[in-house]
């Protein structure tokens, strides 16, 4: 199981993303987390316990679709997290009903 939180601009979206990790791996106990980014930017994560694997930003890793699939399509990760879409472009929420929810509504 396969979680990836992409980070595609700076310093400041990579730091902010950073601190999502640990909740994320503490909801998702059983998913490996590959953190991309900015491959200047690989110190800034690279050291963190819960991130299995950091690879390098594509902008492909946007497609949702792609990434995490749609009926015939597998996928290639289960969750992807991209935090600066949220804040930057547009509003994102897919996951295929695979998400957990870690607060009471």
């Amino acid at each position: 199981k396969k979680i990836l939180i992409a980070v595609k601009e700076g310093w400041t979206d990579t730091l902010l993303a950073n601190s999502l990790i640990s909740n994320i791996k503490k909801t998702y106990r059983d998913h490996n987390i590959y953190f991309a980014c900015n491959p200047k930017l690989f110190s800034v994560v690279n050291s963190h316990p819960d991130i299995y694997k950091v690879i390098p930003f594509n902008p492909a890793m946007e497609n949702l679709i792609a990434m995490e699939g749609n009926s015939d399509n597998k996928g290639i990760f289960d969750i992807v997290f991209l935090p600066y879409i949220n804040i930057r472009k547009i509003p994102t929420y897919m996951h295929n009903l695979k998400d957990k929810i870690s607060y009471n509504i």
